[in-house]
């Protein structure tokens, strides 16, 4: 699958003051760091940007600053606590064949094909951590459901990684369990919920 690719500009001048001017000008500060490299202040457009989270959960994007194009990962990223005003964007330069840890969506699949015994899915887990090249960075991971009744439960000792992938989350921790209707809501959140907003760090 082709990488995602986003333009930056060279940020000449730090500071919050030029940050908030960035922001009513529709971009995003960040830095670029890693591979012995000084950070590199950048901007990118704000709503291209949106775009590529909402898209590119975990995989390479091909940077484009002033020309040169770079390979890196979405390392943080920083948002208003009220209304998730994205402030800044961390990224990560790497080289295709360096052993990186990134976060990996899981998605649940085979939930047509599960037995019809009133339960509920209940998707605790909704990423974990992954070691593997960097060219080896899979999309998403899979967790197949089709099997699970009430009661059941998947944990990450039951995903299955793609070769060459290790998930470095602790194997009991809970990914998915099947529950009747009654217990679902008690502080779990349904399968098909949305992800939070991420706290306001510190601005340059």
């Amino acid at each position: 699958m082709a990488r995602m690719s986003i333009d930056a500009e060279i940020r000449p001048v730090g500071g919050k003051g030029a940050a908030r001017r960035l922001r009513r000008q529709g971009k995003v500060p960040g830095i670029v760091y890693g591979r012995g490299k000084e950070g590199l202040k950048i901007q990118v457009d704000a709503n291209r940007l949106e775009k590529l989270l909402a898209s590119n959960h975990s995989g390479l994007v091909d940077l484009k600053v002033n020309g040169e194009t770079r390979v890196v990962l979405v390392r943080e990223v920083q948002r208003t606590p009220d209304r998730g005003v994205l402030l800044h964007v961390d990224f990560h330069e790497v080289s295709l064949d360096q052993e990186v840890e990134t976060a990996v969506p899981l998605v649940l699949v085979g939930e047509d094909r599960r037995a019809s015994d009133g339960g509920v899915l209940v998707q605790t887990l909704r990423e974990v951590t992954v070691s593997c090249r960097a060219a080896d960075i899979p999309e998403r991971i899979e967790v197949d459901v089709s099997g699970m009744t009430v009661g059941d439960i998947l944990t990450v000792a039951d995903l299955v990684a793609p070769p060459g992938v290790t998930i470095t989350d602790p194997p009991e921790e809970q990914v998915v369990s099947v529950t009747l209707p009654e217990r679902a809501g008690a502080g779990e959140a349904p399968a098909e919920g949305g992800d939070g907003d991420a706290a306001e760090g510190q601005e340059e």
